[in-house]
């Protein structure tokens, strides 16, 4: 939701280079803020409205009806790059449009070299998927 940033939107069955090579451009597109742009960046107001926008573009790319529809089956995972490694933290679902992640889950941190085939971190992050924790929204 970084206006700076990327959003690549692939198919479920998108090959492990074509999700490895999407989250290495993803990754080369973040940045890192000072304060004073986080001020900014998370102010509620601005954050809000990027976040509909952003799932106003889903619902539209998708051509989905409802929030129900984009969200229901949709994994999450926290991606971080430090030191030459991707870290990926799959996270449970929570609330239709909120995920969580707490030490209790024992969840997995999967790690990959960042050097690393686009192949080799695609198949370590459709891994990281399988690890989510889903949640049915009924209906």
């Amino acid at each position: 939701m970084d206006p700076a940033g990327k959003a690549l939107l692939l198919t479920r069955d998108c090959s492990d280079e074509e999700l490895g090579t999407a989250l290495l451009n993803a990754l080369a597109a973040s940045r890192m803020l000072t304060l004073k742009q986080a001020e900014t960046f998370f102010a509620v107001a601005e954050l809000q409205e990027r976040y509909k926008a952003w799932v106003a573009g889903l619902m539209q790319h998708y051509k989905l009806k409802t929030k129900k529809a984009l969200f229901t089956g949709m994994d999450n995972c926290h991606v971080t790059e430090r030191e030459g490694v991707v870290s990926i933290s799959p996270n449970a679902h929570q609330r239709l449009e909120g995920w969580v992640r707490t030490k209790s889950m024992n969840l997995p941190t999967l790690t990959v070299a960042a050097n690393a085939s686009a192949e080799d971190i695609g198949a370590r992050l459709r891994e990281a998927f399988s690890h989510c924790i889903g949640r049915d929204w009924g209906g």
